[in-house]
């Protein structure tokens, strides 16, 4: 069911989804979390909650879309798209419409806030995520990403690399004395990361886009299955985490400095 609401206030969607429910049955029980999804006009929303944002000279108006049963997946999806003034307050917006003692995840899935924790959809979420990816210097949002950290941020560029933290992760069992790591030489990510120690390095490289090799002193060389995460496995990862990532907090707080030298490192 498509339920198109032209012109309308957060009041009245509110009310309409009331009365989908009950015409319904039981649609919003089992309901874990509220998603929302932070875009502009023609982007392409996923689902529970999408919030398009247009230009601030268009003529105010809130148009509105709801989507149950076979046209929504196993949720409802609400797709309200701002013209104008009427997405000056975008808390105001979602706020009315969000889950009774659900928690609120918001996601940006392009432009995002350099502060996430302090924007008006962030700040009424317990998770935060962004993606580096998508911004005009991903670089650059990766390196800032320390500066405005708040618990319960996450950034995708982070996701993405799950695979070959599991890896790495069970190879230090001694100490490291160096890893260089070389981001993003092709469009699909990373292509390798080594760890240097005393007893040789290590090396995981990823000679094409869905196959990793693992090599390292005395044994044998691992050819190892590593496609590029996609964004719904990413997705899925942060959804079923509603905690603060701490070791992600760590990392991009108090080792930051590490990856800087690193690089330096690597250009002498």
């Amino acid at each position: 069911m498509i339920i198109d609401l032209p012109d309308t206030t957060v009041s009245a969607i509110s009310k309409k989804l009331v009365s989908v429910r009950e015409e319904g049955g039981a649609v919003a029980l089992g309901r874990v979390l509220t998603l929302i999804i932070v875009t502009h006009h023609g982007a392409d929303p996923m689902r529970v909650i999408a919030v398009l944002f247009g230009d601030d000279d268009e003529e105010p108006r809130l148009d509105a879309q709801i989507r149950v049963g076979g046209d929504a997946g196993a949720s409802e999806v609400v797709v309200l798209r701002a013209h104008g003034a009427a997405g000056s307050n975008a808390e105001s917006l979602v706020t009315g419409l969000l889950l009774p003692d659900a928690p609120v995840v918001a996601w940006w899935p392009a432009d995002a806030p350099v502060n996430p924790s302090k924007s008006a959809i962030g700040r009424i979420a317990q998770r935060r995520i962004t993606d580096a990816s998508s911004q005009e210097d991903p670089a650059a949002w990766v390196a800032r990403l320390g500066e405005h950290y708040a618990p319960g941020d996450t950034d995708f560029a982070w996701t993405r690399l799950t695979r070959w933290r599991e890896q790495l992760g069970l190879k230090l069992e001694a100490p490291v004395d160096y890893a260089y790591l070389s981001p993003e030489e092709w469009a699909t990510g990373i292509k390798s990361v080594r760890l240097t120690r005393a007893s040789g390095d290590i090396l995981l490289e990823r000679p094409e886009p869905a196959v990793a090799v693992l090599t390292q002193p005395g044994q044998p060389t691992h050819d190892l299955a590593f496609p590029r995460r996609t964004l719904r496995e990413c997705l899925a990862e942060e959804l079923r985490r509603l905690d603060p990532d701490v070791l992600y907090g760590r990392v991009i707080t108090e080792c930051a400095h590490l990856l800087r030298t690193a690089d330096e490192r690597s250009d002498a």
